[in-house]
């Protein structure tokens, strides 16, 4: 397959995302350094909410890359318990591990209905090799991963419960104004209680508690899968 042609029947090619995420690193440049790449597969799916992409321990064969929705990268322990690590939002790519890793490190599901695309794994490593925008890309993810991580390391370590959900819902709230027009400060948000407590190392009822606290204190609201930001001086001021 002509990879010129299947890019061209793709949806990548409106892609509103596609200029500052990783697909736009390895699209937008010249025929002859997409031949030199050898880039010949690109594959989209679309998966429902609550959907099993990649488990723990899996073969890595490909790269993903979300396209719209949400999904979440984590590890679950033997007895059932789960470590969110990450919130995937459109554009981003699922980790930039998978590039460099035989097999997984982490599950991903999806959080909603997503739609994604999978690059042969193998190709990306070249591409990465030849272009070095690809490999500009592929570090600064790598940077972000690595960033992320340290911040929650931190949070579960020395943040208290309150800091470490209003971090959480800044840099939410901060990444999807990157990608979407926000109006009257009201962002999606799509995240149950159970997906909150997971992530910042608490309990369901720890989390209600807390986000009641902060919807009584008009720092903010949910409803209907929308958190509407009142305050968001306050809420830094917390995560502080």
């Amino acid at each position: 397959m002509d990879f010129q042609a299947a890019v061209g029947g793709s949806p990548c090619v409106t892609c509103p995302l596609r200029a500052a995420s990783f697909c736009g690193a390895l699209l937008k440049r010249s025929d002859h350094s997409q031949r030199a790449a050898g880039l010949r597969t690109q594959v989209h799916e679309g998966a429902p909410a609550q959907k099993s992409i990649c488990r723990r321990g899996e073969a890595i064969d490909n790269v993903y890359v979300l396209c719209s929705g949400w999904a979440f990268r984590f590890i679950r322990l033997p007895d059932g318990r789960r470590q969110i690590l990450s919130f995937l939002l459109a554009g981003d790519l699922f980790s930039a591990a998978m590039v460099f890793k035989d097999t997984t490190h982490f599950s991903v599901d999806s959080l909603t209905a997503i739609r994604f695309i999978r690059f042969n794994r193998v190709e990306i490593k070249r591409a990465a090799i030849e272009n070095p925008e690809v490999l500009d890309s592929l570090t600064e993810s790598c940077l972000t991963e690595n960033r992320d991580a340290d911040e929650l390391t931190t949070d579960l370590g020395q943040r208290n419960a309150e800091e470490r959900i209003a971090r959480m819902i800044l840099n939410l709230t901060d990444r999807l104004e990157q990608r979407e027009v926000i109006r009257e400060h009201r962002y999606p948000f799509p995240l149950r209680q159970q997906h909150i407590a997971d992530y910042a190392g608490l309990t369901a009822v720890h989390v209600g508690r807390i986000m009641g606290t902060f919807r009584k204190e008009g720092i903010l609201e949910v409803s209907e899968n929308v958190l509407t930001l009142k305050d968001r001086a306050k809420l830094e001021r917390i995560a502080a």
